[in-house]
């Protein structure tokens, strides 16, 4: 019988993003070619897609899918209680990295009918023909699917879709490594899983037809770069059809980067390069036990500044073994490499993890829920630590993020923000470092509108700025 879909991606806070979720364009692929009518209401993209309540109206679905963080359980409470309100036989399905984690947490939800786990696309037809509201939410476990198997998807569900510039492209699952903090083995596995790559050019050909305004492809592969003879015949393949089309690609490895390798970036439109550090200091860095080394990761730094890329690079406060005088030290190595932005992350512990494990043994957990990691697009934010212990308490955590996003200038200038930074200055009288950032953020912000501007996102960017300073709404509230 045919049914009427919502799938729902949330805004969460003030993050933005320029990429729709990829994940939703899948389900409601494989939900249209079993005869259903889906609505994807993707907030965190598209902040012209109307309030939740307003879509139950005009659409009267059947079936509600929500995908959700652990950052925000909170917002996915709230819309499920909007759904609820609305209509008690509407059901409800919460999927996504939350559900995969910690399904029994999501049990008293009320209003909530199913928890999915894992990947979806071959059990979410099924799961919507037998769907029936419950009195208590059923956990459904869905098996790893074939990648090969992987679904064309298609974005012409989502609202305003007609907006969309910049298109996620996956090529691969999976991640063969083992960092102490990483999640990604119990979401998509350690087992690293491709796509074949003229599957991945056809599709990127096939969106060009119905997204007027593609202007960038972002890879968003857990490691892209797993096999390099693969990922160099990718870049290669892309090069030959991108047509003007520029490419992002996230997720990197220090030891991925070669001369060749940033050869074909450059062929393929690539404008930037990123990649994991996680740490500056010897002794937090041995514990990360990422397979590289310190000398692994100056050396890509160096490859790339020389190449004439951009560098982003991922730092973290607050893993096991680090302390204040520690983050201080990784704070100088990041200066040491030049990175043109750092994304400085503070440590969630995530169920599953070796680094939630020693915490658990070595140091105290806090609330982990609705916490985010990092300073999102709404300007200068410093995250509420999730752990500590007795030699760097939580205090000391907040000073240490706050000054490594000063040292480095790694945040969005914004009024919001500005307050935000003048707060952390006298709290923490972080005096010299605030005067000195906000000294050179004018050509940070200079460098970074170049850097949109040759990708053609600065139009997309300039909106997501506007929107994030003066926005406050969420998650179609």
């Amino acid at each position: 019988m045919k049914k009427e879909i919502l799938l729902i991606n949330p805004r969460i806070g003030l993050t933005q993003s320029l990429t729709p979720h990829l994940g939703l364009a899948v389900l409601a692929t494989r939900l249209e070619q079993a005869g259903h009518t889906v609505v994807t209401l993707d907030y965190s993209a598209e902040h012209s897609t109307p309030p939740l309540d307003e879509c139950l109206r005009r659409y009267e679905p059947d079936f509600v899918g929500i995908t959700g963080l652990t950052s925000g359980v909170g917002i996915v409470r709230r819309l499920i209680s909007i759904i609820g309100r609305y209509n008690e036989n509407i059901v409800v399905a919460l999927g996504g990295p939350h559900a995969t984690l910690y399904p029994e947490d999501l049990r008293a939800i009320a209003d909530l009918d199913y928890i999915v786990q894992g990947e979806a696309e071959d059990r979410i037809a099924d799961l919507v023909d037998a769907a029936v509201a419950g009195q208590f939410p059923e956990i459904v476990s869905c098996e790893r699917p074939p990648i090969d198997k992987f679904p064309m998807p298609s974005f012409c569900s989502f609202h305003n879709f007609q907006n969309i510039s910049v298109y996620p492209l996956l090529t691969s699952k999976g991640c063969p490594f083992n960092c102490s903090f990483c999640s990604v083995h119990k979401i998509t596995s350690r087992a690293w899983r491709r796509r074949r790559i003229d599957d991945c050019i056809e599709e990127v050909s096939e969106a060009r037809h119905y997204l007027p305004r593609l202007r960038h492809v972002r890879i968003i592969d857990d490691e892209p770069a797993v096999d390099r003879e693969r990922f160099q015949l990718l870049l290669s393949r892309f090069a030959e059809a991108r047509r003007g089309l520029s490419l992002e690609i996230v997720n990197l490895r220090a030891k991925d980067i070669t001369q060749e390798t940033l050869g074909l970036m450059r062929e393929a439109g690539v404008f930037e390069v990123c990649f994991g550090v996680e740490h500056g200091n010897p002794t937090v860095f041995e514990h990360i036990e990422k397979g590289e080394t310190l000398e692994d990761i100056a050396r890509a730094a160096e490859l790339v500044k020389s190449s004439g890329l951009f560098l982003r690079c991922c730092f973290i406060v607050g893993l096991p073994f680090d302390s204040y005088e520690r983050t201080l030290e990784s704070i100088e190595f990041a200066k040491k490499i030049k990175a043109d932005f750092i994304h400085w992350n503070s440590f969630i512990p995530l169920r599953g993890t070796r680094a939630a494990d020693w915490f658990s043994a070595h140091g105290r957990v806090f609330d982990t829920k609705e916490q985010f990691s990092l300073s999102g697009s709404g300007g200068f934010f410093v995250p509420e630590p999730c752990v500590e212990t007795d030699d760097f308490k939580k205090e000391d955590r907040k000073k240490a993020y706050a000054l490594a996003l000063l040292e480095t200038g790694s945040y969005v200038l914004t009024p919001r923000g500005l307050v935000e930074i003048l707060r952390a200055m006298f709290r923490y009288e972080l005096y010299a470092s605030t005067l000195k950032s906000l000294v050179r953020q004018p050509g940070r912000i200079f460098k970074t509108l170049l850097r949109f501007r040759k990708a053609g996102l600065l139009s997309g960017y300039a909106r997501r700025y506007f929107k994030g300073t003066f926005s406050q709404s969420s998650a179609g509230e």
